[in-house]
């Protein structure tokens, strides 16, 4: 009898063991998919913060050669801002494309082995 309570007990605490291990090997590839997640979400970001600046002194450049080539500063400024409004509209009618295109994005980033 005090064999069956050996095995039994020895069973049980594999079990526990298996349990325990499975747990843990769960927890480090959710940390895993995680810290890859963020670290690609911050480089990109990143990336595009760069771009984005380095596109906002594009367009002042732009406005500054057109006010030079005009003689008026508001006409330069003013057909880069009627041009982002171009590009903003442009878009924004294109949300669903561009929403699931970013969705896209981050599903396989977040998958990605």
């Amino acid at each position: 009898m005090e064999s069956n309570k050996d095995n039994w007990d020895l069973a049980k605490e594999g079990f526990e063991n298996y349990v325990s291990s499975a747990y843990e090997l769960y927890k480090y590839e959710a940390i895993e998919k995680t810290s890859k997640f963020s670290s690609s979400i911050a480089t990109s970001l990143t990336s595009y913060l760069i771009l984005g600046v380095s596109f906002f002194f594009f367009l002042t450049g732009i406005a500054f050669l057109i006010a030079e080539l005009t003689g008026f500063f508001y006409y330069g400024f003013l057909s880069v801002a009627l041009l982002l409004l171009i590009v903003f509209f442009t878009v924004r009618l294109s949300k669903k494309s561009v929403k699931k295109q970013f969705l896209n994005f981050f599903i396989k980033k977040f998958f990605e082995k």
